[in-house]
């Protein structure tokens, strides 16, 4: 068989398989007792290529290999253990729609945003403590800023965005 690609180290994350401008990153947990891999059926492959994960391709529990160059959108495949072949537990839609892009940070501004300011004026109109709400909308908006960015960098670490 024929292969228009070759295989490379990659990262750890995301974990699954999906197409990258590389070629196609493959990230699974794996042991270390039995030899695991991706059995990937494509145009050329009808009956599948074994592709196993090297010793190289590891990382404690994680193997992660890019097949660089493979850019078949149209193929399938699944995980093999030894001889189980089993489907991919990360299991994400093998295409570019990996990322979650605009409607991710849309919820993760509104969940992550600081109490307003008008939460002062209305505790202040109905007679409750004025000072505490003030406190907590300075709280909030000072801590927004380091808790926002966080949560975006552990986002596009694990390629959601």
């Amino acid at each position: 068989m024929q292969k228009s690609f070759h295989v490379t180290d990659s990262s750890v994350y995301p974990l699954g398989v999906c197409f990258m401008a590389e070629g196609l990153h493959i990230s699974a947990v794996c042991g270390h007792e039995t030899e695991y891999g991706i059995l990937l059926f494509d145009k050329k492959h009808k009956d599948g290529i074994r592709i196993p994960f090297l010793e190289e391709n590891r990382r404690g529990n994680i193997c992660a290999m890019m097949l660089k160059g493979y850019q078949d959108r149209s193929c399938s495949y699944l995980f093999y253990r030894g001889e189980e072949l089993f489907q991919d537990p990360y299991a994400m839609a093998l295409a570019d729609e990996r990322k979650y892009g605009e409607k991710l940070i849309a919820i993760l501004i509104m969940l992550s945003a600081p109490a307003t300011p008008s939460c002062y004026i209305m505790a202040k109109n109905m007679g409750n403590d004025g000072e505490l709400t003030a406190s907590i909308v300075v709280a909030t908006t000072l801590l927004a800023a380091f808790t926002l960015t966080g949560w975006i960098f552990m986002l596009k670490m694990l390629g959601y965005i």
